[in-house]
């Protein structure tokens, strides 16, 4: 797991939150989470799955990729046909890099979505760290993986991301010792 997993599984439950309009994204784009209750633990393996999914599924063909310009030689063209063709390929790649995205193709699309569905449908552990944290508590378990964030369970048996920042330590800290401060 550690943080790229928690990533990963965070910006799947913020879009599917956004999707379901059960959050919304605020001036910059982003889901505030930590006002959201979840219905259980997140499976970062389903997230994984999920993102791969939508990342590497075409649901629609690839654009067209501009030609390859070759730079102007520093003594000019050798012949006009040399500048015209120069001439050419520079006003392709120009008109290709200013097309809109090809058009997603409907029957792609529902089947990236059938098999999003059946992700969701399969029953994926939780994520490891946070279902130990679950079952034993926060004040029972030492984390130390750099996480910015965990899901805990309320009172309510629902859930909600937390940063780990506002917990309390519990009175436990460590005295550092740096070998460079002078006595």
């Amino acid at each position: 797991t550690g943080e790229a997993g928690m990533d990963v599984t965070l910006n799947e439950l913020a879009e599917s939150l956004v999707e379901s309009g059960s959050a919304r994204k605020d001036q910059k784009g982003k889901v505030d989470l930590e006002n959201v209750d979840l219905p259980n633990l997140l499976s970062t393996c389903g997230s994984i799955m999920s993102n791969f999914l939508r990342s590497h599924f075409p649901i629609a063909p690839p654009p067209q990729e501009a030609p390859k310009i070759p730079p102007v030689p520093p003594n000019g063209f050798a012949s006009e046909f040399e500048r015209l063709e120069h001439a050419r390929l520079t006003d392709l790649a120009d008109r290709i890099k200013n097309m809109p995205p090809p058009e997603p193709i409907r029957e792609l699309v529902r089947r990236r979505e059938e098999l999003l569905r059946s992700i969701k449908a399969l029953n994926l552990p939780p994520n490891p760290l946070d279902d130990i944290i679950d079952r034993f508590g926060v004040e029972n378990v030492a984390e130390m993986t750099g996480r910015s964030g965990r899901i805990l369970r309320k009172t309510d048996n629902t859930f909600r991301y937390t940063k780990r920042g506002s917990q309390t330590s519990y009175g436990l800290s460590m005295p550092v010792n740096r070998e460079d401060e002078s006595d």
